[in-house]
């Protein structure tokens, strides 16, 4: 193909606009050899009107998105450099050969103009004097964000891939960021000027503009690039933009005020509406922030929750709404620190799917599902048992741990439980005790720690589909980890980043190996500083700090600190049929011969349930704990102290762990 000097490209969705763009630029393109592709849908009238063998259109099946069109422009592209302009834009004179100027020094990876807007309006000009190009104003300077219509050479462009069409707007500084990374500048040249021709030029259309603006804007950034995106916010409101949006718009509004003083006093009265639509921007970021919020939370809303959480505290259960099932006594481990191991080791037959579609039928509803084993992946029929409680029991949330050592079977059933499950959130444990040596010495398996971070990496892959699903890790804390535990924090924070919580567990119960050991009181309260360095956001932190404490004091105190619910709220069912009220005390009952509703309510349930109201029995069991803590108000006022020093240190421990990736992001930048 013949190469040309400059390749102009034109997303295209508004025909009279682009006309005026070419027009605009055909004058100044005249001296180079060039051509000027124009993408979009149907644009084919566009060769028509020109009539000129520059102008050349790429016609889509569909409206492309502005990335999209860039990227199909510049693979058809021939122009040594790219320069991407807008349809609603229009080159002032000069614009190109400034272009030009600035890219011939080869340290200038893209060029970026000065954007003024083409309407005298009132309102459209609240945008323009609010625009980050109009607040730098003339001074020539580096950035570290760009606008799309631009130059850059064109074997620049494809080194780095192009833009990224999976982001909505503010590709710019995605791309930005990567040239950046290539120490290469993005220049501002001020010369270079062009017209936006934005059509805001209404106050309702100011104010949606920048509100969807808002909700699509660079957050999407900030996830792939966090860095790229915080240059900007500094360039934007340095150290001003704090959790809440109004200090943003205040200091963009004062920015913007600046510029407008030194223009004339009259021009002051853009201000209000100046803040007004920067107002509308971060509430349009902050409802972006609550809906991928509730998509996290799988579309349940504080409401409904707090509706569930009155139901569940208020009504009489005459079954319970948490339940922790084992549906199998299979296991390709041999844990040292197993308390089931006794069943494990019998082989004891497990229930058969007719029996468990029984159970589901006679159960109420199911909150939430606790899955344990043996190891749960090895039953065949696991994706068909939790469709079950899903349909049966209005079950929205299952529990379920993982040794992680058959990857290609957790992968394979994952990927079916997630297709039978609809929306329910499927919280996926994988358990971890040690780095390599010590996690196999536990596991009594030499390669149990790669398998499980073979399967860690495919959990890494699913969650990028899967909204519903979460990953979580699970330490089972002893005498022969504890000193382990920095190292393993260290290795879960730096090669497991797609977990989203950790699980501090104690280990209880009878366990296989009779040298393994809970560490006393005191050296379990010194793990409380690294607890706390696990941050998962204000609340799953909290919660995780406060069951900590309370853990740690029951120990210390070797009685029950809250009032336990099991027997009330929380059943066990093992995997044969035996029932109890929490997975360390006796059967009650075994749903083979009777029904669960005549189990668990038979004299021998009553007599566990009443021993448990007593006291008579104390435990760290966090299954247990979290509902007994979360559904009893009575609880909740007798842990005041607790609450209010885990809320104290939460806050704290969120700011420290900020600061220390602070501080190691400037020792790699040094």
């Amino acid at each position: 193909m013949d190469e040309k000097d400059i390749s102009v490209i034109i997303p295209c969705t508004r025909l009279e606009l682009a006309r005026a763009a070419i027009h605009s630029l055909l004058p100044q393109l005249k001296p180079f050899d060039h051509e000027i592709i124009v993408v979009g849908k149907d644009k084919q009238a566009i060769k028509d009107d020109f009539k000129d063998d520059n102008v050349m259109v790429v016609n889509t099946p569909d409206v492309p998105s502005p990335s999209r069109a860039r990227n199909l422009g510049a693979i058809e592209a021939r122009g040594k450099v790219l320069i991407f302009v807008d349809d609603d834009c229009e080159a002032l004179p000069g614009l190109v050969e400034n272009y030009m100027e600035k890219l011939s020094d080869a340290k200038v990876g893209v060029v970026t103009p000065k954007i003024i807007g083409k309407s005298n309006k009132f309102f459209a000009q609240c945008l323009d004097y609010g625009n980050f190009y109009s607040q730098i104003g003339d001074q020539e300077k580096a950035l570290t964000s760009i606008k799309c219509s631009s130059a850059i050479r064109r074997e620049l462009f494809a080194k780095v891939g192009g833009l990224d069409e999976k982001i909505v707007v503010q590709e710019d500084v995605d791309l930005a960021r990567r040239i950046g990374d290539l120490g290469l500048e993005v220049r501002y040249f001020p010369r270079a000027v062009l017209h936006h021709n934005h059509g805001r030029d209404s106050f309702r259309k100011l104010m949606r503009y920048n509100f969807n603006y808002g909700q699509l804007s660079g957050l999407n950034v900030a996830i792939k690039h966090k860095e790229g995106f915080k240059d900007k916010v500094k360039v934007l409101a340095k150290k001003f933009y704090i959790i809440s949006f109004l200090p943003f718009s205040l200091w963009s509004t004062y920015i913007a005020v600046k510029e407008l003083a030194g223009l004339s006093k009259g021009a002051l009265i853009y201000t209000p509406f100046i803040f007004l639509s920067n107002l509308s921007y971060q509430v349009g970021v902050l409802k972006w922030s609550i809906t991928q919020r509730r998509s996290k939370m799988k579309k349940t809303n504080w409401i409904s929750a707090f509706l569930k959480w009155l139901k569940v505290i208020t009504k009489k259960h005459e079954t319970p709404p948490f339940l922790i099932f084992s549906v199998t006594s299979t296991c390709d481990l041999r844990c040292h620190h197993c308390f089931y191991w006794q069943k494990i080791d019998g082989h004891t037959k497990d229930l058969d799917m007719p029996r468990i579609k029984r159970l589901t039928e006679e159960l109420g509803p199911v909150y939430g599902l606790l899955i344990t084993g043996g190891e749960p992946y090895l039953r065949k029929d696991l994706p068909e048992i939790l469709e079950l409680f899903c349909k049966n029991n209005g079950t929205k949330r299952i529990s379920l741990p993982t040794n992680g050592h058959v990857p290609d079977l957790v992968h394979r059933k994952t990927k079916e439980i997630l297709s039978k499950i609809g929306d329910t959130l499927l919280e996926v444990q994988l358990s971890i005790d040690g780095l390599q040596e010590a996690h196999n010495e536990m596991r009594a398996v030499n390669d149990s720690f790669q398998k499980l971070m073979e399967t860690y990496e495919i959990f890494k892959e699913l969650k990028k589909d899967a909204k519903n699903l979460k990953l979580n890790v699970a330490i089972t804390v002893n005498t022969k980890n504890i000193d382990e535990l920095p190292e393993l924090r260290n290795h879960i924070r730096n090669n497991m980043k797609a977990v989203d919580s950790v699980y501090w567990g104690f280990f209880r119960g009878e366990t296989r190996k009779n040298n393994i050991f809970l560490p006393d009181g005191k050296t379990l309260g010194g793990l409380h500083e690294l607890n706390n360095s696990f941050r998962t956001g204000f609340v799953p932190s909290f919660l995780n700090d406060l069951f900590f404490r309370i853990k740690i004091k029951t120990l210390q105190k070797g009685t029950q600190v809250v009032g336990c619910a099991a027997g009330e709220l929380i059943g066990v069912i093992d995997n044969d049929g035996d029932v109890r009220a929490c997975e360390l005390l006796k059967s009650v009952g075994n749903i083979k011969d009777k029904s669960f509703k005549a189990v668990w309510h038979s004299p021998e349930a009553k007599k566990m349930k009443q021993s448990i109201k007593n006291k008579e029995c104390h435990c760290t069991h966090e299954c247990f704990l979290a509902p007994s803590v979360i559904y009893s108000p009575m609880n909740c006022f007798k842990i005041i102290p607790e609450i209010f020093s885990s809320l104290k240190d939460t806050c704290f421990g969120l700011k420290k762990q900020r600061t220390e990736r602070i501080e190691q992001r400037e020792t790699v930048s040094v």
